[in-house]
């Protein structure tokens, strides 16, 4: 019988829904064992109005970690014995600031990576707001929209997941320089840097010109023709923005004129006529399928494809093919994003209700003599599930 390796321990320290939660999920997916500290009343992501809303985030945030119910104010000593063992360290701006990161960061196998929205410095470090405000403050709300319309943000937490992934790399690569006899680092990843570096058409079509781009829809700042085109049965998205490309969509639609027309010689010539350009496109379009656009367009090589609901996409055989959401004891889960030879990485069910993995991982993962545990247990320091706030179980 071959012993199965020990995963490397995470610790977690983050409150609700924001990119250190999510990194943590990601590694868990990488296969870490995570362990998420929370308070005796529970994380707040427990405590949403919806019940079926508060399971399914909860289950595909953290399905794959274990919770320990922690009174950190009054147990450093037992926080000390899981950071002693850890590897990783993943906290959001407020539980750094309440630990004493000079006691932390004496340990040199520790990685400490602290994920916020505006960092560790800076004018904006204290600043409140998470997705909609980075979203605002970093110029990306401004390009967002359609001309003459009012600013909108980008749907969904993409800044959120974004930075966690960015987090979690940061992590690995840490994790490589431990091995080659490094100490373990201080990281800083925030949501504010990830969206400077998500502009990257916005901000060189900024010095090119020196104006800032605005409401510009679905397009592209510095190609064209890429947009949204109306089909007889719903919308697409075409994305051609390089010359070659143009070419093949004007042999596809039939249209020859187009590339002979000096009103489209150049790329700048197309951006700067695109309002034209894009009705002689949709006249083609919106007389056609989306399966018959979508067919012309892939035999051409153009890439081009539907608008789908989420409704659609959840039921997509690609969806399924990726394994992107899994039920594992009755309950739905995050399926790993993570490949390796062909095969998604496993995802680990974890003991996520409160204070559900309390014991197995202070008793079992951690070896701490029963007296002790019991001690921290009666003094109220840690609890267990059964102890637990009964209505967020």
């Amino acid at each position: 019988m071959v012993d199965r390796p020990i995963r490397p321990l995470a610790i977690e320290i983050a409150s609700g829904f924001g990119p250190a939660t999510v990194a943590g999920k990601l590694l868990a997916d990488v296969g870490y064992h995570v362990v998420k500290i929370e308070p005796p009343q529970g994380d707040p992501m427990r405590e949403l109005a919806s019940a079926r809303a508060r399971l399914n985030l909860w289950d595909l945030l953290c399905g794959s970690k274990d919770s320990v119910v922690l009174d950190i104010s009054r147990g450093r000593c037992v926080l000390d014995v899981l950071l002693d063992t850890a590897e990783v360290l993943v906290v959001d701006r407020d539980a750094y600031r309440s630990l004493d990161a000079e006691e932390v960061m004496r340990r040199e196998k520790l990685t400490t990576c602290v994920v916020s929205a505006f960092g560790l410095d800076g004018p904006m470090a204290d600043w409140r707001g998470g997705e909609e405000i980075v979203q605002a403050v970093s110029g990306i709300v401004s390009i967002t929209g359609h001309i003459g319309g009012k600013p909108v943000r980008i749907a969904g937490a993409m800044l959120t997941h974004a930075t966690a992934n960015l987090a979690a790399a940061a992590i690995l690569a840490d994790a490589t320089a431990k091995r080659r006899g490094m100490p373990g680092a201080l990281l800083d990843a925030c949501m504010f840097d990830t969206a400077l570096a998500f502009q990257t058409s916005a901000i060189p079509a900024f010095f090119i010109d020196g104006k800032p781009p605005s409401g510009i829809g679905n397009r592209h700042t510095m190609a064209a023709p890429w947009n949204s085109f109306a089909c007889r049965d719903g919308w697409v998205i075409i994305c051609a923005g390089n010359t070659p490309t143009w070419l093949r969509l004007c042999e596809t639609i039939a249209r020859p004129d187009l590339v002979a027309d000096p009103a489209y010689a150049s790329q700048g010539d197309r951006v700067r006529n695109v309002d034209a350009l894009e009705r002689e496109i949709e006249s083609w379009t919106r007389v056609r399928s989306i399966a018959e656009v979508e067919a012309a367009f892939d035999v051409a090589g153009i890439p081009c494809g539907q608008i789908f609901p989420l409704e659609t996409v959840l039921d997509h055989p690609q969806f399924a093919a990726r394994a992107l959401l899994r039920n594992t004891e009755g309950r739905r889960i995050a399926g790993g994003i993570f490949f390796r030879d062909g095969t998604p990485l496993p995802v680990h069910a974890g003991a996520a209700d409160l204070g559900d993995g309390t014991r197995a991982v202070m008793r079992g993962r951690l070896g701490v003599p029963a007296a002790q545990y019991a001690q921290w247990l009666a003094e109220g320091i840690l609890r267990e599930r059964d102890e637990c706030y009964v209505a967020a179980v």
